[in-house]
């Protein structure tokens, strides 16, 4: 009965202005009536109900006032909380109660969050990588959890074994299809070269290739490695069960492309990555897997993806190798929508079988011990309760980023599909220094509570990367990844290494080539260089706007070496091996010295002798070595640039003939092969490598049949003839060699 004169009183309260056709004599003196302060960075407002002023406490005025178990209703200095009237939203009630006689002042009661937030799962205290009081070398997820727990408008493609999709902590995280295929979409797809998914409700198995009963089952992990991936990402937090991804609530799209065993197919992968891009099903899609060689077709798949907006986010691999000389996929492709993560241990170093590169991998992320779901129907040894599993790896530092990602993308809402290269931007831009810096790019680790906090308006642009050049008769043609899409102009400067005191490049020799290009640029032509004979260039370019500069480009190296000499020829004499040669006309002018080196037998080449660029002869006082063969090398050089292609000597003995004059190395190779004769003079570094290739072929193909070998008998007889008339015509050895070296280099791109 009471709550009905309550309620009375608020409807006459409501009516009275308008039946008095006059606005409150008072309202016209409360601040901020035209501008009520309900949105704030584009967030609603959180508020159950409203704090009013009274303008004295003894103004007769009717308050609705909040349930008393909720707070109190009297405030100090003339304050109250009273509840939303039914009917109206919360911006219409504070109108109303400002426009209230004796009402000095209204406004939400704000509703407040711990500025970190912790979830109740009981195995959260394991998750070091997350939080952890005694270790600084986390991701700080509980400082942006106060902002932002939820992620499931963001789809996470997992291309991985597959995802337990029953696991407690990840059956609510499932992607669910809202556009399932069936059966009778199938023929049009396949009229039009697209693969076809019938009931792929829940993902897809890119190893069978087909739905199974029930729908969805099709992507269950066998493995347990997406399972693990998976958890990382989004396992559901705050639900009282095992642990929390990074992303409380997610949307992961199992994409099953690796068997039980854990092995798979490029094949498989591209097609799994063409149906995550396809009609905007994934915004990311965590890869932690590598392979050696590089697919065109993966390339292709990725570039695909970006097209679409979807982020890759890639395991830098646990080889221990440095990506910038040894390349290993899909890290290594040349995308500007690849995430590159190395791993990190608990006390923030490097963990010593990640994968690396200060030009190649982008940050690194927690990757020792990382606690996260698994297959209730596997073992696990690092185990502590069923359903989950430490593992150790690049594999477990990728999907911290990608969860990372798909947070902030979810959090922020001026961020569209469209904007995908913005979130990887400031994924990159917020990470934590580490001391020494990690071989990154960033040098850092990944940050949540920064990435989350960072208001991208104070953030410089992210540095271009993947710099390249090629030398044109226009001058150099330079080419990167513009990777900020909020770069106002770039800066590009070159450095002439081969005019340095030291043939190489310290920070004041680079010099402005260009200050205010377009920021938006991706190649620029140096029509001032010209890479002629013994000439090195370095380069080096970064961006800025209105918030700063971005770090330096790792640097560009582009040289030609001197021109080789040539007409090296040897000689065994009592005193040891005569060696001359003919100089280039030129290198007076551009060759620094020149570099001798033997080789003893089979073994490898060592260095002989440093001379001078105008040297032609040489002797090698080979001392008592026994009858052995020795073969040579020559090389013209300068300090910035190298050494130049290699001249080969023919191989030598170290005893010398009856006459004085060189004796063959074996009796077979001058005398009686014209292959060895021609072969064994060419000055390309790649004759040994035709030599050896055709005497494979003659060995493993030839003499394994019958008329092979009628072959290499009749090759031989006339062999001899045919070295000494090649021998009396210089053209003629040119031409053998040329041809002897395509055959051989062409039957070893056929094998």
């Amino acid at each position: 009965m009471r709550r009905s004169l309550e309620y009375m009183i608020l409807c006459l309260c409501l009516l009275a202005p308008a039946l008095s056709g006059q606005e409150s004599a008072s309202s016209q003196h409360h601040q901020g009536d035209a501008v009520i302060p309900l949105t704030r960075d584009d967030m609603a407002v959180e508020a159950d109900d409203i704090l009013i002023r009274l303008r004295d406490e003894t103004t007769a005025f009717v308050i609705a006032t909040h349930r008393d178990a909720l707070g109190p209703r009297t405030l100090r200095r003339g304050w109250r909380r009273a509840q939303i009237p039914p009917g109206m939203d919360l911006e219409s009630a504070i109108l109303w109660y400002r426009q209230q006689p004796g009402v000095a002042h209204a406004e939400p009661n704000y509703r407040i969050r711990l500025t970190a937030l912790y979830p109740n799962d009981p195995l959260f205290s394991d998750q070091w990588a997350l939080f952890d009081t005694e270790n600084p070398h986390h991701v700080r997820a509980p400082g942006a959890w106060g902002l932002s727990t939820d992620a499931t408008q963001i789809v996470v493609g997992v291309l991985d074994s597959g995802i337990d999709h029953g696991h407690e902590d990840l059956r609510d995280s499932i992607w669910q299809n809202p556009n399932p295929q069936t059966e009778a979409d199938c023929p049009g797809r396949r009229s039009e070269g697209l693969e076809c998914y019938p009931d792929d409700h829940n993902g897809w198995s890119f190893v069978s290739n087909r739905s199974a009963n029930p729908p969805g089952n099709d992507a269950m992990d066998d493995n347990g490695h997406g399972t693990h991936v998976a958890g990382i990402i989004g396992a559901r937090g705050d639900n009282a069960l095992g642990i929390t991804g990074i992303s409380w609530q997610a949307s992961l799209l199992p994409l099953k492309f690796l068997a039980a065993d854990g092995t798979g197919h490029v094949s498989d992968a591209v097609e799994a990555i063409y149906y995550a891009a396809e009609a905007g099903r994934a915004h990311i899609i965590n890869a932690s897997y590598e392979y050696r060689g590089n697919s065109q077709a993966e390339y292709e798949a990725i570039a695909y993806a970006r097209e679409q907006g979807v982020i890759l986010v890639a395991a830098a691999g646990n080889s221990g190798l440095d990506l910038d000389q040894s390349p290993v996929f899909p890290a290594a492709h040349r995308l500007d929508n690849i995430i590159v993560v190395s791993a990190s241990t608990r006390t923030g170093t490097r963990l010593r079988s990640s994968n690396f590169g200060a030009d190649t991998v982008h940050l690194s992320a927690p990757g020792q011990d990382i606690l996260s779901t698994w297959p209730t129907t596997r073992n696990c040894s690092n185990s502590p309760a069923a359903g989950y599993c430490r593992q150790t790896g690049t594999s477990m530092a990728a999907p911290m980023v990608t969860g990372a990602a798909a947070l902030l993308w979810a959090h922020d809402p001026a961020l569209t599909r469209a904007d995908w290269k913005r979130v990887r931007e400031r994924v990159l831009l917020t990470v934590a220094p580490t001391e020494p810096p990690h071989p990154t790019l960033t040098g850092g680790l990944l940050d949540l509570s920064a990435l989350l906090h960072t208001d991208p308006a104070t953030l410089p642009p992210f540095q271009p990367t993947h710099l390249q050049g090629t030398g044109t008769s226009s001058g150099v043609q330079l080419e990167w990844l513009n990777n900020s899409p909020r770069t106002d102009y770039l800066e590009i400067q070159r450095c002439l290494r081969h005019q340095t005191a030291e043939g190489r490049c310290e920070t004041n020799d680079f010099l402005p080539l260009v200050t205010q290009a377009d920021g938006q640029l991706t190649q620029y032509l140096d029509s001032s260089a010209t890479l002629s004979e013994a000439t090195a260039y370095e380069y080096r370019i970064r961006a800025g706007n209105n918030a700063g500069l971005s770090s330096w480009s790792p640097a560009l190296s582009l040289e030609t070496p001197p021109l080789p000499p040539s007409e090296l020829t040897v000689e065994s004499t009592g005193q040891g091996i005569r060696l001359r040669w003919r100089n280039h006309p030129e290198h007076a002018e551009h060759a620094q010295w020149l570099q001798l080196d033997r080789r003893i037998g089979n073994s490898a080449y060592q260095a002989l002798a440093r001379l001078s660029p105008q040297a032609n002869t040489y002797l090698d006082p080979v001392g008592d070595m026994g009858n052995v063969q020795l073969r040579y090398r020559l090389c013209a050089g300068h300090d910035a640039t190298g050494c130049s292609e290699y001249l080969f000597s023919r191989a030598v003995s170290t005893v010398p003939g009856n006459d004085g004059r060189t004796r063959d190395a074996s009796s077979d190779d001058r005398e009686r092969c014209l292959v060895s004769a021609a072969l064994g003079g060419s000055r390309h570094a790649r004759a040994e490598t035709a030599l050896a290739e055709l005497r494979r072929f003659r060995d493993e193909k030839l003499a394994a049949t019958d008329w092979g070998r009628q072959i290499i008998a009749r090759y031989y007889h006339i062999s001899p003839t045919l070295v000494r008339w090649m021998d009396r015509h210089a053209a003629l050895e040119s031409l053998a060699s040329g041809g002897f070296m395509a055959l051989g280099l062409a039957l070893r791109e056929i094998s």
